[in-house]
């Protein structure tokens, strides 16, 4: 299955802390086991889907979950929820995007339900670009920070799921969490304004104060400084939990468009890239007045194939990075291989699936 393949690749961890910066895309992907934990159950993905068809809106997602430290199997329930969440997201690529962001987050904690049997579970933050339209879903602790400029601050969009903020009470227990099973209620929004700037975290990212959060990311002089500064900071407070960012940059996403023709969906994780294409039967009917060939693929067959790893770390290491005010020196991705391409079939029915 499709989510079986991308959940393997979530789950790698290659080291404690790594900052990815991705070739096409200006966006940053940092995650820090820390120093309290003995594993990163976080997990950080951006995904960015080429439909390949005038009929279908591509689209760009980047999501944050964050393993229950305190709950079995915290970084299998993350990486179920994220593989599952992102896929679902793929195979409802034709539903309007509230509807598609809601169905994915309640099929991702059916997943993590069904396998940890409500004794584990994870947060999901996540926002949706499709064309000029921005939208968020936040489930559990991770939070959302948008830029105002005007304002020169970082201001939270998102409200915790736990006693203190959802019900005014005392304490830091989430009352809601993916894998949670029946009730759950994802928080879903659009966002009027799209800010210059989005950052994603983990609790482990922004665990201290507010005002000191926000200073030291607007003050550095672009964001990948801005996230390293970030993920510095709650090292040197002590990493209580892991901490996980995603951070992207929609001014100079709007500025320098980036077109792709064809079907295909690119994943980025902290740890490098993955480029999943659609099946050729799909890809055909996309494809009006080119002469039709038989696909290589059964439905719902997943086939892999190897990949130029050189070709793309020169691609990562040599992008100009996202600037806020001025270029700084450059910073060397912590990635070291690519994870590969896969080409499948993601066309399949629910029925099919299961």
């Amino acid at each position: 299955m499709l989510e079986l393949q991308i959940g393997r690749w979530l789950y790698r961890q290659d080291k404690d802390r790594s900052i990815y910066v991705c070739p096409s895309l200006p966006l940053i992907l940092a995650t820090d086991k820390g120093r309290a934990r003995n594993e990163n159950q976080d997990r950080v993905a951006a995904m960015r889907v080429h439909t390949g068809a005038p009929s279908n809106k591509s689209f760009i997602c980047v999501a944050v979950c964050d393993g229950m430290g305190g709950m079995r199997d915290g970084g299998i329930g993350a990486t179920i929820a994220l593989s599952h969440f992102m896929t679902e997201l793929v195979r409802l690529r034709r539903t309007p995007p509230i509807e598609r962001l809601e169905n994915a987050a309640r099929y991702a904690n059916k997943a993590v339900f069904n396998e940890l049997k409500g004794k584990g579970g994870t947060t999901l933050s996540a926002i949706l670009l499709e064309e000029q339209s921005l939208f968020s879903i936040n489930i559990g602790d991770s939070r959302i920070y948008a830029e105002d400029v005007a304002a020169q601050r970082l201001t939270r969009m998102t409200v915790d799921d736990n006693l203190a903020e959802a019900f005014g009470g005392q304490g830091a227990e989430l009352v809601q969490f993916v894998g949670m099973g029946e009730g759950i209620s994802p928080h879903i929004n659009k966002i009027q304004d799209i800010p210059k700037t989005v950052i994603i975290t983990s609790d482990g990212a922004h665990f201290f104060d507010e005002k000191v959060f926000s200073k030291a990311y607007l003050n550095a002089p672009d964001i990948v400084d801005g996230v390293d500064r970030l993920l510095s900071l709650a090292d040197w407070l002590g990493s209580p939990d892991n901490a996980t960012i995603a951070a992207f940059d929609f001014q100079e996403f709007s500025n320098t468009p980036i077109s792709q023709e064809g079907g295909c969906v690119e994943f980025w994780g902290p740890f490098g890239p993955l480029t999943l294409l659609w099946a050729n039967r799909e890809m055909n009917e996309f494809s009006a007045g080119l002469p039709e060939r038989k696909a290589e693929t059964n439905q719902g067959e997943i086939r892999s194939s190897s990949a130029d790893a050189s070709g793309n770390q020169k691609a990562a290491t040599t992008r100009k990075k996202p600037t806020r005010k001025r270029a700084t020196k450059k910073k060397q991705n912590s990635e070291k291989e690519d994870y590969g391409q896969l080409e499948i079939d993601v066309s399949i029915d629910r029925e099919e699936r299961d």
